[in-house]
């Protein structure tokens, strides 16, 4: 009910966003404490599958944007590669300076002509790992880097690890 709830209020939130009744509001967000907090909370699951998640990023790296909706990137970003990782495979995390944030992770379930369509609304690909999803992680994640002017990209490199990637976050000077 937990998961329902919260996607009823992702896709009302995306819908007020989308429809312009609402705007992001631009802040300075230290994002790599985001990324650790929401990696954080799905801990229990990745130890349940086996799951290492492995972080490269800086201690602390500030940027601007929309607090809530970056929180909701990330989040389902990371809830993505653990719902669908492999059992005893690694999860990648890395930060740039830059502005970019990538996680990769195997995918061996996924070829090339998979990748167009992962960031549509209600796709799924049984990856084999038993979880069941809506099939609105990717989508949302795709929904909100519009919103907040970013880009995603899905790529699969040749040893099947699909790599997500945000670029485009704007760095804060230190």
């Amino acid at each position: 009910t937990q998961e329902l709830e919260q996607i009823v209020e992702s896709l009302l939130s995306l819908s007020r966003y989308e429809s312009g009744i609402q705007k992001p509001e631009p802040e300075p967000v230290e994002l790599s404490a985001e990324i650790r907090h929401e990696a954080s909370r799905l801990d229990g699951a990745a130890r349940a599958r086996g799951l290492t998640l492995d972080f490269t990023m800086p201690p602390e790296a500030w940027v601007q944007t929309d607090a809530a909706l970056v929180r909701r990137l990330v989040a389902n970003l990371i809830g993505n590669a653990v719902c669908h990782a492999p059992q005893d495979s690694a999860i990648i995390l890395r930060l740039d300076a830059g502005g970019s944030f990538t996680i990769e992770n195997p995918a061996p379930h996924l070829t090339p002509s998979d990748l167009p369509r992962l960031s549509e609304r209600f796709f799924r690909i049984h990856s084999g790992n038993g979880g069941a999803h809506a099939g609105l992680g990717l989508s949302l994640v795709q929904a909100i880097a519009q919103i907040l002017d970013l880009r995603f990209d899905l790529d699969l490199t040749g040893d099947h690890r699909l790599v997500a990637r945000i670029t485009g976050l704007r760095p804060l000077p230190a």
